[in-house]
């Protein structure tokens, strides 16, 4: 498979994929709603109803409290690879870190995974980077 050459234009395997996803969506963790948002990135998926419907949510009130920071760094990685600006899961963010729980704890991958993909998003909030800090 070449460089860059990724499932973009497979919409036959978007649909599919999104339809197993509705057939799974039930079993579902965050962790692995995250994992695939970076396997997607991986494999150059650039379907943006696919992608944005796992944003969606991964950026749940039930969902997102429960991600780590590799689950999260992973899924927003998936995002900027995709391009693919996810506002509820940006909301579920900031709201985090305005919470009593704050983020969880960043190890330097994470954190790094995070800021590369928040910039590169181009979402600027200060709360949320000095929470990374």
């Amino acid at each position: 498979h070449r460089r860059g050459a990724g499932l973009a234009d497979t919409s036959v395997a978007a649909a599919a994929l999104r339809q197993r996803l509705l057939e799974v969506h039930g079993d579902l963790t965050g962790r692995q709603a995250a994992r695939l948002l970076w396997s997607f990135g991986k494999l150059g998926v650039r379907d943006k109803a696919l992608v944005g419907e796992l944003s969606e949510f991964l950026g749940q009130p039930t969902v997102f409290p429960s991600l780590t920071s590799r689950d999260l760094s992973q899924g927003l990685w998936g995002l900027a690879r995709a391009q693919v600006k996810s506002e509820p899961l940006l909301r579920a963010l900031r709201a985090q870190v305005q919470s009593t729980e704050g983020l969880p704890p960043f190890h330097s991958q994470s954190l790094a995974t995070t800021v590369w993909a928040l910039a590169k998003l181009r979402h600027r909030d200060e709360e949320v980077m000095h929470s990374l800090a």
